[in-house]
């Protein structure tokens, strides 16, 4: 009888699993995510870029895959040879009910734009686990700075100040743009402190000392609560 007994479980155990198995119609184990970040002029390794990829959650909807919301997410920066690795990470969709896509990227490091894989080639052997390199052309004029920051989207929304010559810019996507010394916004996911021009300085150096002061008094007490 207890032979029988396991048979039974044996196949009641097999039933289920490959229930699973028709029942998840797409599966795949991407990574791991290997490259080496370098400026795009000189060649160089950049240490100390930020690089976030974020996988996404998506359920059904009468329209197709709707409700999409965070999944998981992995950080890492930059060592001296401009190289990263973010491990492997499986993706995959269970018709009718959820599905786990991505990594979507974001890369990013002080004074720099918009990264490029290079050969469009590249995406695959980065997905499939090849070291693969990354560049980033360095801004060196302001236009190409705002520019930057107009394609990352994080001046929308926002209350801030700059040189009168690129209020129309700002304006355009989407900043409150106001004609004050220092203009401190909370209103998004950080702190964004902006002056006009280099005769702001005094103005501008005292507001960030008073915003940093407030920061640490607000983590001590949050601290010791």
């Amino acid at each position: 009888m207890a032979d029988i007994g396991n048979r039974v479980n044996w196949i009641l155990l097999l039933t289920f699993s490959l229930g699973l198995t028709a029942l998840v119609s797409e599966a795949s184990a991407g990574g791991p995510w290997r490259a080496r970040v370098v400026d795009a002029e000189s060649g160089q390794p950049l240490a100390g870029v930020v690089v976030l990829a974020y996988w996404i959650r998506s359920y059904p909807s009468v329209g197709g895959w709707a409700d999409t919301e965070y999944y998981a997410s992995e950080e890492v920066v930059t060592g001296a040879d401009g190289r990263f690795r973010i491990g492997s990470r499986w993706s995959y969709t269970v018709p009718l009910i959820v599905k786990v896509a991505g990594p979507e990227w974001r890369i990013f490091k002080p004074g720099y734009g918009k990264w490029d894989y290079g050969d469009p080639e590249n995406g695959e052997k980065f997905d499939r686990g090849e070291e693969i390199t990354i560049s980033m052309p360095p801004l060196k004029t302001r236009e190409e700075k705002l520019a930057a920051l107009i394609d990352a989207g994080v001046v929308g929304g926002r209350r801030l100040t700059s040189y009168e010559s690129i209020q129309t810019d700002l304006k355009n996507a989407g900043a409150d743009w106001v004609d004050e010394e220092v203009v401190v916004c909370t209103s998004g996911p950080n702190t964004l402190i902006s002056s006009r021009n280099p005769d702001d300085l005094p103005a501008f150096c005292a507001t960030l000392t008073d915003t940093l002061g407030q920061s640490q008094v607000s983590t001590t007490t949050s601290e010791g609560s």
